[in-house]
Formats: structure tokens, sequence, C-alpha cells
């Protein structure tokens, strides 16, 4: 039997396939990791290809019950986080309490939020309330046997109004999963989405997206793969409908060293003198401690 997941988690696997690793904003991406004990530290340096930098620094301290994350951006953006979780053989609990940050002098925008959420093996609940604007955001999932149905609705209490809801139905089942999707604001508008993700074998992955959008009738579809050529190399493909084909290859120099290289071709414009293309070089370093490693996402 499959078990309840957070509602915005139900297209993760599709997501890490078509984005993870590819870095085709930026010229080049630097990225290193420290972990001590419970503490851990993580910078960012991105060249972007309008030729600006972005940088990122971010402190985590996190123990069994409690996660504290701030995070500070070079483009006046700042995030911190800190959650509460508690956890039995029945139910999680998780309390969060969030602050973004944006902008500075007369346009800075604060976003301030809170967040519960109650999850056990059959059922995920979830609700948040968000300000500027002020939203609620209730989200919910329950597992019938292989199957995942969800709902998601996002409420403006300032106008007292529901500004967007989200139907999703998945199957899961082994190394296949397939998940339909609406978003909108009526039952028959709005836009559609249809993925599916398969594991061919421990090494190789297949993952494909369409979204139709009911008022333009413009159709996207997406297809990828994932294939781990050896143990230390890692290679990703995708292709679009408009024409955009993107390769990705990862390389582990050694245990704390990575080297990420990815591509991207406009097809549309290979009958043509000059080919929209664009590129994205990262090194990432992790430093681990006792072994623990901080994620790269």
């Amino acid at each position: 039997m499959s078990r309840a997941e957070e509602f915005h988690k139900l297209t993760k696997p599709e997501q890490d396939l078509f984005k993870k690793f590819y870095s085709l904003e930026s010229l080049l991406t630097l990225k290193a990791a420290i972990s001590q004990n419970d503490l851990k530290f993580q910078a960012k340096a991105q060249q972007l290809n309008t030729y600006d930098i972005l940088a990122l620094a971010g402190i985590e301290y996190q123990t069994k019950g409690m996660r504290v994350l701030l995070k500070k951006y070079s483009n006046n953006r700042a995030h911190l986080l800190a959650e509460y979780i508690k956890t039995s053989n029945l139910y999680t609990i998780l309390g969060c309490v969030e602050h973004k940050i944006s902008g500075q002098g007369l346009s800075k925008k604060s976003e301030p939020g809170i967040k519960v959420q109650f999850s056990t093996n059959k059922a995920n609940l979830q609700m948040s309330l968000k300000d500027n604007p002020l939203v609620m955001n209730i989200g919910l999932t329950a597992v019938v046997n292989e199957f995942i149905g969800g709902l998601d609705w996002k409420f403006a209490l300032h106008s007292q109004k529901y500004t967007e809801y989200q139907a999703a139905i998945a199957w899961v089942k082994n190394e296949y999963r397939l998940v339909a999707k609406h978003i909108g604001k009526e039952m028959f508008l709005g836009t559609f989405e249809l993925s599916y993700y398969l594991k061919i074998n421990p090494l190789t992955t297949l993952a494909s997206f369409v979204r139709t959008t009911w008022e333009s009738k413009i159709t996207e579809i997406q297809l990828g793969a994932q294939h781990m050529y050896n143990d230390h190399t890692m290679l990703k493909g995708k292709v679009d409908s408009n024409g955009k084909c993107a390769f990705l290859v990862k390389r582990e120099l050694n245990p704390n060293t990575s080297f990420v290289f990815s591509a991207e071709i406009d097809t549309k414009d290979a009958t043509s003198s000059k080919v929209n293309h664009s590129l994205g070089l990262s090194l990432i370093w992790n430093f681990p401690e006792n072994k623990k490693i901080i994620s790269n996402d």
C-alpha cells in the first residue's frame, strides 16, 4: 500500500528528474557545504547568464525534534524557518514558523507564515497561514490501497474568496507513479496535468509530463530520462514540445566533490545562422563530519 504524502510532493520525483542539477540560468555555480555535529553551513555563488552574481549563505541547526534554518541572499532576500516535529509509530505532527523577506526600501516585502501538519500512513493534513497577502492554505491527501487522492485549497481572507484549488489522484505501485492533477478555480476550466514516472531498473529512470491549459488550448509536453553510467557518473536528458533539448553530466570527482555540466539547445533555430543555446557549469563541495552530508537540493 502507498503512504500518504504532502500534496505538493505528489509529483516530486518527476520534478527532480526534469529540474534537479540543471543550472542553465547560470554560467557557473559554486556550492560548498560543511556539517559539524547538528550544525550545517552552506554557501552558494552563481554567475548568471546576465553576468550578475547571486550569492547565498545559509546555516541550519537540527536535532531530533527541532530544525532552524536561516538563509541570506545577495539580492536582498532572506528566509527564516523554525520547525518542531513530534513523531510516534502511528503519526507525525509538525509545527512550523516561517518568514520571507525580499526587496529593500519602499519595495521591501515581508511574508510571515505558520504551518501545522498531521500525518499518518493513510492520511496527511496540512494547514498554513501566510501574510502579505493574507492567504490560508489547506492540503489533504488520503490513501486507498495503491491510490492517493488529494485536494489543496488557497483562500484569501481579505476578499473572503478562494483563489485557487488543486485536485489530484495518483497511482503508485512498485516503481511506477502516475499522477493526474487539475489546477484552477472552476471544475472544468484551468490547467490539467498528467505525469508518469517509471524506474526501469536501479540505474535508469524515465518520466513524462503533459500540461494543457483549457482557456488557451495550449498543450506542453516534456520527456526526460536519467541513467547512472557508473558509480560516479550520472547522465540526464530531456526534450519538450517547444523544441528545446537539454542534457546533463554529473561526475563525482571524489567522495566530497562533484562536477556538473548542463546544456540546452533550441532546435527551432537549428536552420538559422544563430542557434539559441544555454550552458551551465557547477562545482559542488561537501565537507562532512562523521559521514553527515548536506543535500545539494
